[in-house]
């Protein structure tokens, strides 16, 4: 019986004495296992980083679940997050009816403030952001407990701001806006800013436009340039609006008093109100035909006006998030429309898996029919190498050798085809999917610069993780098991038909 060094020693010459095939050979066989095993070192770390965007994004903290109506009448639950009904479809007993559940701490509509600017303390004013009333049970849940709540006068007014409005800074030497690197909490907490409501694209901050490079960059203004850039808009909208009632604007002290991750910044639900009733006042006095004679009659809206008796959408704020999903069944067995973090990330996960799904299969069968297909290519190279060393095989014959060697002589030439193209394959998708990440990320990066030279600076750049493709041990060894086979099967039929020569035969028509 041959050993096994010799065995393999026999079959690598063999093999070597073919190299155009053989390297042919191996070639085709890694590309099927270059393109499955990209595909799936890819898949992984994709479907992590939709999980921390969507965590990240996410507008419902964890304990907070969001009803958005009652189900009608065959009506299906849809899943699909959307912040505003179309219709007012919540009632007051609605409320009541929520408010009444155990563990749940407070029920509320969060009263946006459209028309706003919060003037932060790097000079920068965030116009239009989202400025959201709420309860100060809700403030409770972010306020910093360094800041003490007495020492707030009765002028200046608690703000819950995003933690990443304050993590940028100006780059002179390129225009852009950057993430400051160096940025600490600490360093704004107690800090006081502008809240301006009512006319607020008079009031833009400290910044403006530069044409440069063939692009519009940002720039820092002087405080004559400012000015004129006020005066500038101000004559537009006097073009078309009676500026003596148009141009009002309350500016407001705030005073930063802790910091959250949602995209927008809080304040008591009670400012809100005088906030929102002084902007409808405002609004209603600007649209008047005959100003001189309507002012006089008109009445400002009663704030009572303002509780409205049909909502959009109920926050029902639970004492622990562990409550969410007893309470989120409750609810949709009594054919609420609810929305919850932990319901938005099963979505966008089941949305992603089954686009996964549909690219894996496709991924799988391409790999597949190239397997095929080079398991044909080794059959018939095989069947060639049969044919080729008909007189060795009949040499081995003649010298003791039996059927059975002769058929793993063959055997381990087909094997080490397939070991080598699993190995380069392996080694060719490593490459791929390394190469697509760089390229990826690269194509991040330069976009998130982009974004910041036109002064929109998003946490994505905090997202971009170094790499998005990680190796998994498991689908490397299953690739190699899957490719070994169907290199050994494809060989079978022409090392059967090696170990069945007749030795006499074999020499003679040698």
């Amino acid at each position: 019986m041959i050993r096994l060094g010799d065995l393999l020693a026999l079959a690598w010459r063999k093999l070597t004495a073919r190299k155009v095939t053989t390297l042919f050979t191996i070639l085709a066989v890694s590309l099927g296992v270059a393109l499955v095993s990209a595909f799936t070192s890819l898949l992984s770390p994709l479907r992590q980083l939709v999980t921390r965007a969507t965590l990240q994004f996410a507008p419902l903290r964890p304990d907070i679940i969001m009803v958005r109506g009652k189900l009608k009448e065959g009506e299906k639950p849809n899943k699909r997050y959307s912040y505003f009904s179309s219709e007012k479809e919540l009632k007051e007993e609605d409320k009541t009816f929520l408010a009444s559940l155990d563990h749940v701490r407070h029920v509320c509509e969060p009263i946006r403030v459209k028309s706003t600017s919060l003037g932060l303390p790097r000079n920068y004013a965030y116009n239009n952001p989202q400025i959201y009333g709420v309860p100060d049970v809700y403030l409770e849940r972010y306020w910093h407990p360094s800041i003490d709540r007495d020492s707030l006068t009765t002028d200046v007014i608690p703000v819950i701001v995003s933690d990443h409005r304050l993590n940028v800074r100006f780059d002179e030497k390129h225009k852009v806006f950057r993430l400051d690197e160096k940025f600490k909490k600490e360093d704004h907490l107690g800090r006081e800013l502008e809240i301006v409501v009512g006319d607020n694209y008079t009031h833009s901050g400290p910044f403006g436009y530069e044409w440069k490079e063939g692009r519009s960059h940002f720039k820092r203004l002087t405080k004559e340039e400012y000015k004129k850039e006020r005066l500038r808009t101000y004559n537009n909208l006097a073009c078309r609006h009676d500026m003596l009632i148009y141009d009002k604007r309350l500016t407001l002290r705030g005073k930063i008093v802790g910091f959250h991750t949602l995209e927008r910044s809080l304040i008591p639900k009670r400012v809100a109100h005088e906030f929102v009733r002084w902007l409808r006042l405002r609004s209603e006095l600007s649209s008047l035909e005959d100003r001189a004679s309507s002012v006089r009659g008109v009445k400002p809206p009663s704030i009572d006006k303002l509780k409205a008796k049909r909502y959009h959408i109920l926050h029902v704020l639970v004492d622990d998030e562990s409550c969410v999903n007893e309470l989120s069944e409750l609810l949709e067995k009594k054919k609420y429309k609810i929305q919850t973090r932990s319901i938005m990330l099963r979505e966008t996960l089941v949305v992603f898996d089954r686009g996964a799904t549909i690219a894996k299969r496709v991924s799988y069968a391409v790999g597949a029919i190239l397997l095929l297909i080079t398991g044909l290519l080794i059959w018939l190279i095989i069947g060639k190498s049969v044919h080729d060393s008909r007189r060795e095989i009949g040499l081995l014959r003649a010298v003791g050798s039996t059927k059975r060697t002769i058929l793993h002589v063959f055997m381990v030439e087909a094997g080490m085809l397939g070991t080598f193209g699993g190995l380069l394959g392996l080694f060719e998708g490593w490459l791929l999917s390394s190469g697509l990440t760089r390229f990826a990320l690269w194509f991040a990066h330069s976009n998130v610069e982009k974004m910041a030279a036109d002064g929109q600076v998003f946490r994505a750049q905090e997202l971009l993780p170094e790499t998005l493709h990680a190796f998994e041990i498991e689908t490397g060894i299953a690739m190699m098991v899957v490719t070994i086979s169907i290199s050994c099967l494809a060989g079978v039929v022409p090392a059967l038909r090696a170990a069945r020569l007749d030795p006499v035969e074999a020499l003679r028509n040698d």
